[in-house]
């Protein structure tokens, strides 16, 4: 998945069958994660922030619409709430 904000683009990369590591560019957190398909057609990706700051950012991608929710409030503030997407 790939996430373009004014001053970052952030790639996450994720498996179906195992967490995927990658760091971010802005914040160099260390994030895992995975994709689980869903049975109405979309993806739900489950990211853990596992380095200086622990939580989680879920999101599901539907329909070209990605919906994310933060665990972790303190990091990631230009993202929240509803995207359109490619």
């Amino acid at each position: 998945m790939i996430l373009v904000g004014a001053e970052h683009t952030f790639r996450i990369p994720y498996a179906l069958d195992a967490y995927v590591e990658c760091k971010d560019p802005k914040y160099q957190q260390t994030l895992f994660t995975k994709g689980f398909p869903q049975a109405d057609g979309s993806m739900y990706l489950h990211t853990q922030i596992l380095d200086d700051y622990v939580g989680a950012i879920h999101f599901v991608i539907k329909d070209n619409m990605i919906y994310m929710r933060k665990v972790e409030e303190s990091l990631y503030k230009e993202f929240n709430g509803f995207f359109t997407g490619q």
